[in-house]
C-alpha cells in the first residue's frame, strides 16, 4: 500500500476504553468482574501466573447454554480506568502500597501478594471497612 498523499478522515479507531470481547463457551461473566483472555476468549478471571487481564465487564454476557460455541457471546471490557475492588482480607493492601502492583485473588478481589500470580493493576488508593464502599481499594486497570 503506498504512503498517504492527504489528510486520512475516517473513523477507524477506538479509545481503547471500551472494548468488547468474545466470550469463551461454558462461561458467564456478571457486570464488575475481572475479566481475562484464555485462548482469545473472555472468561471470569482467576488467580495464576501467566494471565491476560483485560479489564472490568461493563456488562453480563452468559455463554454458558449447553452447546453454546467459543464467541457465541460477546462482553464489553473497561480498562483503562480506576475502579474499586475488594480484597482479600487475609492479604489486603495498606496505604504503604499505593503505587504498587496488585494482584487477582478471584474475579471480584484483589490481593498484594504477587505469588504465582499476575498483576491487574496499579493500586491508588485504600479505602477502610467504614468508608463508602466499604473495606477495599482503587486500581488501575490500564
Amino acid at each position: 500500500m503506498a504512503a498517504l498523499s492527504a489528510d486520512r478522515r475516517d473513523n477507524r479507531f477506538r479509545d481503547g476504553k471500551l472494548i468488547s470481547y468474545p466470550v469463551k463457551a461454558g462461561k458467564t461473566i456478571y457486570a464488575g468482574a475481572i475479566v481475562e483472555l484464555a485462548s482469545g476468549y473472555a472468561q471470569p478471571a482467576a488467580s495464576g501466573n501467566g494471565k491476560i487481564y483485560v479489564g472490568i465487564a461493563d456488562e453480563a454476557a452468559d455463554n454458558s447454554a449447553t452447546g453454546a460455541a467459543d464467541g457465541g457471546k460477546t462482553v464489553r471490557v473497561r480498562r483503562g480506568v480506576v475502579v474499586f475492588m475488594h480484597v482479600e482480607a487475609s492479604d489486603a493492601p495498606a496505604q504503604a502500597d499505593v503505587g504498587k502492583d496488585v494482584y487477582v485473588a478471584d474475579d471480584h478481589t484483589v490481593k498484594k501478594t504477587k505469588g504465582s500470580n499476575t498483576a491487574l493493576g496499579k493500586l491508588v488508593g485504600v479505602e477502610s471497612s467504614s468508608g463508602y464502599y466499604g473495606a477495599g481499594c482503587w486500581v488501575l486497570i490500564a
